[in-house]
């Protein structure tokens, strides 16, 4: 009679323990405004359409497949905001695609903001190290590669004779640029046109800097970073022949750092295998620069959640619990309630 979701899960389920570590009122604030409080039909919960943003990237499904989800899962009904259990779809799943335009780049960069913060160690940011990828567009590549050229180069020249604006003449991908520290957390997700690697540093610090409240002291970069060796306040390195007069202490520190610094690598490899960066479904320029932050902004809620679960395992709680109950004196507590506590991890 008095069925509500949050009696019934388990709370110790990770995606119950993440939704109610985000501070989802910072969405409201943000998004409100965009919505026109007297004209036309009232528009879905902000919150529903930000869980099921952050859901569709960390599940690497479509927009139809979460919206489906949604309807069947508990979990993440209670995510986005249900304290009842409902058994009607939320909305249809083109709604998402108007939110997504609604909110645009400052929303989805609000998103990655608050998935640096729900991981408790988002302070420890003086390293960092950063890294390009490619982003492949989900369009079909000619298969006369030749003839494309050539028709791109004669289009070229009637508009340059002409003097019309052309934003570009072909495009199968672009460049993404991603910022790491030391302990995994992406603090960095940019997306760039056809930049030399060293032109992506000033912008990606900025946006890290937006994120953080600071500035990484220390940015290690691959070799395609060369010729730059200072951002602003940042020191910035790549790996080279070390200095004759470095001490083995010296070398061997420069040594640790650039084999922690290709930890970036398997990190671009999880955004585009489990978070949708390998293939770039939304349309146009706007969907290239918001794919890769919801991509960010997912790994890292992702990486909350396993820190979370983490801490719930039994090897930490049950040498916890059990002092408690050896410094506790027994007789205050009931027999009833120590064989709860001793059982309850």
């Amino acid at each position: 009679m008095f069925f509500n979701l949050e009696s019934q899960l388990n709370h110790k389920h990770p995606l119950y323990l993440l939704s109610n570590k985000i501070d989802w009122p910072v969405f409201e604030e943000a998004f409100s405004p965009l919505y026109c409080e007297d004209n036309g039909r009232p528009c879905k919960p902000i919150r529903r359409m930000v869980g099921l943003l952050i859901l569709k990237h960390v599940r690497n499904v479509s927009d139809e497949s979460v919206v489906e989800q949604w309807q069947e899962n508990v979990y993440y009904q209670y995510f986005c905001g249900e304290q009842e259990l409902q058994t009607g779809v939320p909305f249809t799943p083109t709604e998402l695609v108007a939110f997504r335009k609604r909110i645009g780049e400052l929303g989805m960069e609000l998103i990655l903001k608050e998935s640096v913060r729900v991981n408790d160690d988002h302070d420890e940011t003086d390293r960092a190290f950063i890294d390009s990828t490619f982003q492949e567009k989900n369009v079909t590549f000619p298969t006369d590669a030749k003839l494309t050229r050539k028709i791109i180069g004669r289009v070229s020249k009637i508009n340059d004779r002409l003097k019309l604006p052309m934003c570009q003449n072909y495009k199968f991908g672009n460049k993404v640029s991603i910022v790491r520290t030391w302990n995994g957390l992406i603090v960095g997700a940019l997306s760039f046109r056809n930049e030399y690697d060293g032109h992506t540093i000033d912008a990606s610090l900025e946006q890290t800097e937006r994120l953080t409240d600071r500035r990484p002291k220390m940015l290690a970069g691959d070799r395609g970073y060369r010729d730059r060796i200072r951002s602003v306040h940042t020191e910035v390195v790549i790996p080279g022949v070390s200095n004759k007069g470095d001490s083995y202490y010296i070398k061997r520190k420069k040594h640790e750092l650039f084999c922690k610094r290709a930890g970036i690598e398997p990190v671009i490899g999880h955004l585009k295998s489990d978070h949708r960066l390998c293939r770039n479904y939304y349309a146009r320029v706007f969907g290239d620069n918001i794919n890769v932050m919801l991509s960010a902004a997912a790994f890292n809620f992702k990486r909350a959640m396993r820190h979370l679960f983490a801490l719930l395992r039994p090897g930490i709680f049950q040498p916890l619990c059990d002092m408690l109950l050896i410094l506790l004196p027994v007789n205050r507590i009931p027999a009833v309630a120590v064989e709860r506590a001793r059982g309850a991890f």
